[in-house]
């Protein structure tokens, strides 16, 4: 047991529990626990205990995830410990669900914002530009299926057949027994056959 090491993060977690950074004060704390182990901290550590476990505990944010209140008991770390690693889990599969929520509207928006540009890029008739934005949205693409015949689609109103017909090869490997992607397929053969591409 390192005395000096636990008073100082002891002492951490409780600046920044004051500065309402909970997810800090408790990964700081479960430090101090960790070093201390198994073992009941000598007396004069208990204080340090008390003061940095009640300067967590009083935090709104953390009654939010630990409503029962804690008690803190010299001997009685362990639980602490416990409570704490999992208020601390909790905590962090909270970020992870709201950042990946955010990313994934980031990408749909990044999705539905290229394909606007290019459908406009069609409509000027730039074709180049508008295939070069369209693939730039399949990089976007996880599970919007109705992409590639969307594309597709666009790009046969403008007889950009062959371009089209790729499109629809990269949406079958991905849903091969998909019947919409299936007819679009044999009706862009046929006009290719007719435009003699």
């Amino acid at each position: 047991m390192n005395v000096r090491k636990i008073r100082e993060a002891l002492g951490r977690a409780k600046s920044s529990a004051n500065r309402n950074e909970l997810e800090r004060a408790l990964a700081l704390s479960l430090m101090a626990f960790k070093e201390l182990g198994n073992q009941t901290p000598p007396i004069d550590l208990r204080g340090d205990f008390r003061e940095a476990i009640n300067s967590i505990t009083s935090l709104a944010s953390f009654r939010e995830i630990c409503p029962s209140p804690i008690i803190y008991q010299g001997g009685k770390e362990r639980d602490v410990f416990i409570l704490f690693a999992r208020a601390y889990k909790k905590l962090r599969a909270q970020d992870d669900t709201e950042e990946s929520y955010e990313n994934a509207m980031q990408r749909k928006l990044m999705l539905d914002k290229t394909l606007k540009e290019a459908r406009a890029e069609l409509e000027r008739g730039r074709i180049s530009e508008a295939d070069a934005l369209f693939s730039q949205a399949l990089t976007y693409y996880r599970d919007e299926n109705a992409i590639f015949a969307m594309i597709a689609r666009q790009l046969m109103e403008v007889d950009e057949v062959v371009r089209a017909l790729g499109y629809l090869k990269k949406g079958l490997a991905a849903l091969p027994d998909d019947q919409e992607l299936k007819e679009l397929s044999q009706q862009c053969t046929a006009r290719r056959s007719e435009l003699g591409r």
